[in-house]
C-alpha cells in the first residue's frame, strides 16, 4: 500500500483474517472525522460564498426564485457543510462525501429546525422593515455630510467664529419650530442678565467693548497737547468722573439754583422770588428755549420730509414722563408704576429742600395733570401714516389752531441767538395737530385758579427737576432706582465711567435698523456667492454656508430681558422684541424653509406667508 493511499481498507484481502470487520456506520463515522481534521489543516479548501453584507434584507426577498425555492436552497446549504471529493483537494482518494441519510437523526433534526429559524428571522425584520416605513433612522433636517479635513478652514478667526456660533446654539432645539430657541438658546443658556441691567444682548456686549476703547483713548489724551475737542471731550469726562468729589460737596445747589432762576418752586421757599403775575409764555421759553429742556409739547428744526434741500420747524405732541400713555391711563395694570413714580418724584424733591408731606400732595396733582396730557396724546399706532402726519401751516395760520401761545414770539425768542427772524409767513409742520388743539382746551381749566397755576408751574419745574438731577450727587442719581425697578425690573445703575463714556459719546449714537430686507439680503448674498470661493467650511459645524446665513442673521439678535423690559419694549418702542425680529422674517421665507427642509405647515414654515414683494 503506498503512502499516498488511504488507509481505509479498500477489500477484505488487505485486512487481516483475524481482525474484525468495522460495521458501515464506524466506517462513515471515521471518515468524517478525518476530513473535518484534513479540512482545518489544508489551507487550499475553498470557502463557501457567503452573503453580501451590503446587500439590504429587500435584496434578499426579491430574487427570482419563489420562497419554496430559497428554503429549499438554504436548507441545502447548511445540510451540505462538507465539500465533495472532487471539489475538494488534499483529500484522501477513499474519502466519501457525507449526505443527507448518512446524518443521524439528531443532526438532521437540529439543522432542520436551525433553517427554520433563520427564515423566520428574515422575514420577520422584512415586515418590520416595511411596516416603519423610510422614517426608520431619523435625519435632522440640516444634515450635512462630514466635510474632509482639507475642506476646514482652521485659521484662527475661523476657529474663533465657529466656537461662538457653536456656543450660541442649542441643537436641542428643532430649527423649524422655533429657529431663534435653536440659534441663541446657547448664547442666553451662557449670558445671564448682568446685575443691574433689564436686558443683555449682543448688542449690549459690542457696546461695552466700544465703551472700553473710548475710556482707553479719553484717558489717554492730554489736555495740553491734543486738539480742542479731545481736550473738551476729556474736560467732561474728568469732571463727570468728578473724582475730587466737587459734585458730591455741591448737592442740590446747582438744580435750585437753575429754579430760582425760572421764578422759583413755590414748595421749595429758598428759591421763590417776587411774586409776578402768572406767565406761561415766559415760563415755556425760559425752559425750552433757554434751558433746552421739554414741557407740553416737542419741536425742533429738522429737515423737510418733502424737499430735504430746505429745514424746517417741527411740532410735535409731548409732555409725558412715563415712557408710555398707557401707564397713566391703565391705572390698574401699572399701578405699581404710578405708585413708583410718585415715590421718585417725592424722593427728589425732598432731596431739593422740600417738606414730604407738602411734596407727595403737589406731585400726586402732577401726576394728574400729565395724566390729562396722556389723555389727548395721539396712540402710536395711529401715527404710522407718514402722510398723514406732514401738516404744513403758516405761524399765522397755526397761531388760530393753538393759541394758547403766541408762536411768532416764541420761536423769535428762540432764534435769536442765531439772529435768525421768524415771520409769521414761516411755514412750520405740525405733526399732531389735534393734540395741540385740545391741549389749548385743557391749559384753559388749568388757568382759572391760582392752584391749578401750581399745578401747571410744578409740572414745568418737575420737568427740570427729573432731567438734570440724573448729573448731581449720588443720592440723586440712586432716587431714579425706585422707578427703573418698577419700570424695567432692574435698578438699572452702572459705572460712573460708563455712564460718562456713554454721555460723551451721545452725539455719534444712532439707530439700527430693522433687518426688513433679509430675502433681499439672501438673494445678495447667492449672487456673491457665484463668483466667490466658498469652499471652505467652519470646524465643528455641520451647516452649509446657506445654513449659516440664517443662523448669523438670528444671532445678531441673541439676548435676555426681564419681564418688565420685554412689556416696556412692546408698549414703546416701534420695534418687536428681538425674538419675533428673528422668526417673523425666517417663518415668511421659503428660502429658509428650503435651507432647513421645514416640513409645511411647521412653525417656521407656515402654509400662508406674508410677503410684500
Amino acid at each position: 500500500m503506498s503512502n499516498s493511499d488511504s488507509p481505509t481498507p479498500s477489500s477484505a484481502e488487505d485486512t487481516p483474517s483475524s481482525s474484525p470487520s468495522p460495521d458501515p456506520e464506524t466506517i462513515n463515522k471515521f471518515n468524517w472525522l478525518k476530513h473535518a481534521k484534513n479540512a482545518r489543516n489544508n489551507p487550499f479548501v475553498k470557502a463557501r460564498p457567503s452573503l453580501n453584507r451590503e446587500s439590504s434584507t429587500a435584496e434578499l426577498f426579491s430574487r427570482e426564485s419563489s420562497s419554496s425555492d430559497f428554503f429549499q436552497n438554504s436548507t441545502l446549504n447548511l445540510f451540505d457543510t462538507a465539500p465533495k471529493p472532487e471539489t475538494t483537494q488534499g483529500y484522501g482518494k477513499g474519502v466519501s462525501y457525507i449526505g443527507w441519510h448518512q446524518r443521524t437523526k439528531l443532526e438532521r433534526v437540529l439543522l432542520v429546525t436551525t433553517a427554520v429559524l433563520l427564515v423566520a428571522t428574515l422575514l420577520t425584520t422584512a415586515v418590520l422593515l416595511t411596516m416603519r416605513g423610510p422614517s426608520y433612522i431619523p435625519v435632522p433636517p440640516c444634515y450635512q455630510p462630514e466635510p474632509k479635513e482639507s475642506d476646514v478652514c482652521l485659521s484662527g478667526s475661523c476657529i474663533y467664529t465657529a466656537s461662538e456660533v457653536i456656543r450660541a446654539l442649542d441643537e436641542t432645539q428643532n430649527p423649524c419650530e422655533d429657529f431663534y430657541d435653536f440659534a441663541c438658546g446657547g448664547w442666553i443658556r451662557n449670558n445671564p442678565i448682568p446685575e443691574g441691567k433689564s436686558s443683555w444682548g449682543i448688542f449690549s456686549k459690542i457696546e461695552l467693548q466700544n465703551q472700553l476703547i473710548i475710556r482707553s483713548a479719553i484717558e489717554k489724551v492730554n489736555i495740553t497737547s491734543s486738539s480742542d475737542a479731545e481736550g473738551k471731550a476729556r474736560v467732561y469726562y474728568d469732571a463727570c468722573i468728578d473724582t475730587n468729589e466737587t459734585i458730591e460737596k455741591l448737592g442740590e445747589k446747582p438744580l435750585t439754583s437753575i429754579i430760582k432762576k425760572l421764578g422759583g418752586w413755590h414748595i421749595l421757599p429758598s428759591t421763590m422770588v417776587k411774586q409776578h403775575k402768572w406767565d406761561l409764555q415766559k415760563l415755556l421759553q425760559d425752559v425750552q428755549n433757554t434751558y433746552n429742556l421739554g414741557g407740553l409739547f416737542n419741536w425742533a428744526v429738522t429737515e423737510d420730509d418733502r424737499n430735504s434741500s430746505k429745514h424746517v420747524i417741527v411740532l410735535d405732541q409731548g409732555g409725558l414722563n412715563l415712557p408710555t400713555r398707557d401707564n397713566y391711563l391703565n391705572k390698574t395694570a401699572h399701578k405699581k408704576v404710578l405708585d413708583a413714580y410718585l415715590d421718585y418724584m417725592t424722593r427728589i424733591c425732598v432731596l431739593l429742600g422740600a417738606n414730604k408731606t407738602e411734596a407727595r400732595e403737589q406731585m400726586s396733582k402732577v401726576i394728574k395733570f400729565e395724566t390729562d396730557l396722556a389723555n389727548i396724546t395721539i396712540p402710536s399706532e395711529d401715527r404710522r401714516d407718514e402722510e398723514g402726519l406732514y401738516n404744513p401751516y403758516t405761524i399765522q395760520q397755526w397761531q388760530k389752531v393753538a393759541p394758547f401761545l403766541n408762536w411768532s414770539v416764541f420761536f423769535n425768542d428762540a432764534f435769536k441767538l442765531v439772529n435768525r427772524k421768524i415771520s409769521d409767513n414761516e411755514t412750520i409742520v405740525v405733526y399732531a395737530p389735534e393734540y395741540f388743539k385740545n391741549l389749548t382746551k385743557v391749559l384753559r381749566r388749568y388757568s382759572k385758579t391760582e392752584e391749578d397755576q401750581r399745578t401747571v408751574t410744578s409740572y414745568m419745574m418737575w420737568q427740570v427737576s427729573r432731567s438734570l438731577s440724573t448729573y448731581l450727587s449720588k443720592s440723586f442719581r440712586d432716587a431714579t432706582k425706585i422707578l427703573r425697578k418698577a419700570l424695567f425690573g432692574s435698578e438699572g445703575t452702572e459705572e460712573s465711567w460708563r455712564y460718562c463714556v456713554t454721555d460723551t459719546n451721545n452725539a455719534i449714537g444712532e439707530n439700527i435698523a430693522d433687518n426688513g430686507g433679509l430675502k433681499a439680503s439672501f438673494h445678495a448674498y447667492l449672487e456673491y456667492s457665484k463668483n466667490a470661493k466658498l469652499n471652505l467650511t467652519l470646524p465643528g459645524l455641520k451647516y452649509n454656508h446657506r445654513q449659516l446665513f440664517f443662523i448669523s442673521f438670528a444671532q445678531v439678535w441673541c439676548s435676555a430681558m426681564t419681564k418688565e423690559s420685554t412689556k416696556m419694549q412692546i408698549e414703546k418702542d416701534d420695534h418687536t422684541v428681538a425674538k419675533f425680529r428673528v422668526i417673523g422674517p425666517i417663518s415668511n421665507l421659503r428660502e429658509f424653509s428650503e435651507e432647513f427642509h421645514c416640513p409645511v405647515g411647521s412653525k417656521m414654515n407656515p402654509k400662508q406667508k406674508c410677503e410684500v414683494w
